[in-house]
């Protein structure tokens, strides 16, 4: 059985999920999933993790988000995108690009997002986006995300050109209508391209029909990324053989051993919620021995280790 994650550039207007279903149909595999969703609006990077690595999408997932895109200013839509209604014009104040810089550094930090109402984030099992094409708007609870850096790269007539480097789980439709609405005249984001997503880049994202002409030709090793390549961007710690052992057999672990390791090897664990922790085997590669959540629950003042996954 196929195993290990392909990655799409997604064409625009097609929703994520139909990418999937267009996976399972090509691949006559069931067992797909992607890794985060990009609105229908946007295009590239979505990596498809298929067979036994879609076990990995949680660990994928959580790597943060470069993107680029156009804010369009002076119109306001329903869903924030081009793809909405307009509800509002206004005329756009005269402006300059170093203003547009200076609004863009305030949305860098951490801070509260509410998703928008046309999202697939759900209400009850519900997304949101059925609630609101039935004119029920929903509000769900903010959520954090953090901002890295947000950059305008031009400016001309009302179109702004920009790059965004941030968390999973922002809504660029979202910083671009709140956008608008500080410059004091709307905004909505007219297109979108995610450039990276955790490890995985444009440069190494294929059309879905490059994809279809491989899979034809039995020739899909080609695009197919390893289990062990896809968690690259998730920082690690090398263990023993002995703790190996234990970790496999289900032992516990003691926080302490792997705080130390840490510390000993220097290692910036900042970056991610997990930890990986690898051993040498006997061709002096690392192999991955299993995924921690990291760094360790303190409020629960317990000394094991909260493991998410192992392989045996």
């Amino acid at each position: 059985m196929v195993s290990g994650v392909i990655v799409i550039d997604k064409p625009k207007g097609v929703t994520s999920f139909k990418m999937v279903q267009w996976a399972r149909r090509c691949l006559k595999i069931k067992k797909i999933g992607h890794t985060g969703t990009l609105d229908p609006i946007a295009t590239g990077v979505l990596p498809l993790c298929i067979g036994r690595a879609t076990k990995l999408v949680q660990f994928i997932m959580a790597g943060n988000k470069l993107y680029e895109g156009v804010i369009r200013l002076g119109i306001t839509t329903d869903t924030y995108d081009a793809f909405g209604s307009i509800i509002e014009k206004k005329e756009i104040p005269d402006t300059n690009i170093e203003t547009l810089k200076n609004i863009a550094k305030t949305f860098i930090g951490k801070q509260m997002q509410t998703p928008p109402a046309y999202s697939a984030a759900k209400y009850q099992g519900v997304p949101l986006y059925k609630f609101a094409r039935k004119g029920l708007h929903i509000k769900k609870e903010p959520r954090e995300i953090e901002i890295f850096s947000f950059d305008i790269t031009s400016f001309k007539g009302s179109d702004v050109t920009f790059k965004i480097y941030c968390t999973k789980g922002t809504y660029i439709r979202s910083v671009a209508h709140e956008f608008g609405l500080r410059l004091g005249c709307g905004a909505h984001l007219a297109s979108l391209t995610r450039i990276k997503s955790g490890p995985f880049s444009i440069d190494k994202a294929y059309d879905p029909k490059k994809i279809e002409e491989a899979i034809t030709k039995g020739e899909l090793n080609k695009f197919l990324i390893t289990e062990e390549e896809a968690l690259s961007h998730i920082p690690y710690v090398i263990i023993s053989d002995e703790t190996a052992i234990a970790l496999r057999q289900g032992k516990n672990i003691s926080v302490t051993l792997i705080e130390e390791l840490v510390e000993l090897q220097e290692v910036d664990t900042s970056s991610s919620p997990f930890l990986r922790l690898v051993k040498e085997n006997s061709y002096k590669n690392l192999e991955v021995v299993a995924i921690i959540s990291w760094p360790p629950d303190t409020f629960n003042n317990t000394d094991r280790l909260r493991t998410l996954r192992v392989w045996v």
